[in-house]
């Protein structure tokens, strides 16, 4: 509890004009990049990224966070009303909140909405800040073995827990680990990989491979789709009278919250599963479940409850031991390694102002996005109408802009356009892009702490987690984490084949 306290003592980095502003910032950007279907909170976070590097870390961090937090909930306003989600988090707050909008209850469901979103993300962040501390101060005494072997639990999870193949989760994540080691060796210092062309010392360009992977592809995908303009004609407003469900239904808010943290700490899972799993519990908890599915409050609740707490819960093993719970919080990650600041316990040691500002714009983010999600909703209900062609335009723009201006290299210009078409044959492919960025980002704390760990015991490459019992319980966890997807296979083709079997 001291150091939480220590850290709080600290928040006062967050006390000026530019970090409350870049936050608010980042909260409007976040909803609207949530409420455009194709977009969301990762592509945010991504672009947002190159305008960070001419801010202080508070403020460039301040802003990710807002667009974080923000992106979680925009999608709600889609799914509630056109019954299309506008991120994948928001696919279970569809199930009954596009239902209440076809009763005509549109103005509840998306306050509902905002009210869940809110307090999800604020119960979230009081778990942040009163874990994040203690688990760093744990971590601390953890040596090489124990930070590679959780920079590999860390790539066996996103990869075998991504939807779809996992021997395809496992090559994108082996795909990042190999582009990560391109550039200057992180124990000898030669260059290595790099193709006799000087560009690629310094390693591949982060940015561009983001922009590439994400925005590109997403935009080479979209030219595949008949344009179109989205329709909404439905009047919304604030129905104040939904607040009530914070007394009449307290257990649905810290029950979801409780199921979004838990889920966020687990490296690889995200919102969607949180979002899901805590609409079936709220089902099995309900005294109706039969009015689930047909515009049912508690499901409204236990979904976008639940997502936007999973923010603050990716935030915990990121921050405290340099492990990224999700895509969007390994892109932060990276914006945060490029600023030259390292996640993991000793960044509670060295740079508690730091932290300090961060937890305090995480809190009053989730504050925040009360007032301004429902002082914007008939603005973003307008901006749904925006027709995707302009919008993908402008995703096109920023990208080559934000790729070209961190490091005003054309060379970054060819990255881009290279790993766009890499991001498009994946996603043609069925080939998750989560597990690249994984890669990307852990493999330098996977292979130098590797590397140092077993120059330490002689060179022995299992040698090195003799008497180690931390190391040897996490790689314990990475057997099971790359056994459960085939487990579960099995088990799905037993019951397929017993399914077909005749009676």
């Amino acid at each position: 509890m001291t150091g939480v306290l220590e850290t709080l003592a600290h928040a006062g980095s967050f006390a000026g004009w530019v970090p409350f502003f870049s936050l608010v910032i980042g909260l409007v950007v976040g909803i609207l990049v949530g409420v455009l279907p194709g977009l969301g909170p990762l592509l945010g976070v991504i672009m947002a990224i190159p305008f960070t590097f001419h801010m202080d870390a508070v403020s460039g961090v301040a802003l990710l966070l807002g667009i974080y937090q923000g992106g979680s909930y925009g999608g709600a306003i889609t799914a509630t009303l056109l019954g299309i989600p506008g991120t994948p988090m928001a696919a279970a707050t569809l199930l009954d909140a596009h239902p209440m909008a076809l009763k005509g209850f549109a103005s509840e469901a998306v306050t509902l909405s905002t009210l869940g979103s809110s307090v999800g993300g604020f119960l979230g962040g009081l778990v942040l800040v009163l874990t994040a501390p203690l688990l760093a101060k744990i971590a601390i005494g953890f040596g090489p073995a124990e930070t590679f072997s959780l920079a590999l639990l860390g790539l066996t999870a996103i990869a075998t827990l991504s939807q779809g193949s996992a021997v395809k989760g496992l090559l994108a994540g082996l795909i990042g680990l190999s582009l990560a080691s391109v550039g200057n060796d992180p124990i000898t210092g030669f260059t290595r990989f790099n193709f006799g062309t000087t560009y690629l010392e310094g390693g591949i360009t982060f940015v561009a491979l983001l922009f590439g992977l994400f925005a590109i592809s997403e935009v080479l995908l979209q030219f595949e789709k008949p344009v179109r303009a989205w329709q909404a004609g439905a009047r919304v407003g604030v129905a104040f009278s939904t607040f009530k469900t914070l007394w009449t239904k307290p257990m649905a808010y810290v029950r979801s919250a409780l199921v979004g943290v838990i889920i966020g700490v687990i490296p690889g899972i995200g919102g969607v599963t949180s979002s899901f799993l805590s609409y079936k519990l709220a089902k099995d908890f309900s005294k109706h479940p039969e009015n689930f599915g047909k515009g049912e409050v508690e499901g409204v609740i236990a979904s976008e409850t639940a997502n936007s707490a999973t923010t603050g819960g990716a935030l915990i093993p990121m921050l405290a031991i340099g492990i990224p719970g999700d895509p969007i919080v390994a892109a932060m990650m990276g914006g945060l390694l490029i600023q030259g600041l390292t996640p993991g316990p000793a960044l509670f040691f060295t740079n508690r102002e730091f932290l300090g500002g961060i937890f305090a714009a995480f809190i009053v983010g989730a504050v925040l996005l009360l007032p301004i999600g429902l002082a914007l909703i008939p603005l973003f209900v307008r901006i749904i109408k925006i027709p995707h062609s302009l919008l993908m335009a402008t995703v096109l723009l920023l990208s080559i802009f934000g790729t070209y201006a961190v490091q005003r290299q054309v060379f970054d210009l060819w990255q881009l356009w290279l790993f766009g078409i890499v991001g498009y044959a994946m996603r043609k492919g069925g080939f998750p892009l989560a597990p690249l960025i994984i890669g990307f980002v852990l493999g330098p704390i996977f292979e130098t702490n590797m590397r140092r760990a077993t120059i330490i015991m002689g060179d022995d490459f299992f040698g090195f987690m003799t008497g180690r019992p931390i190391a040897l319980g996490v790689m314990g966890m990475v057997v099971l984490s790359l056994l459960f997807p085939i487990a579960q296979n099995l088990f799905l083709r037993r019951k397929g084949r017993q399914a077909n079997q005749p009676a």
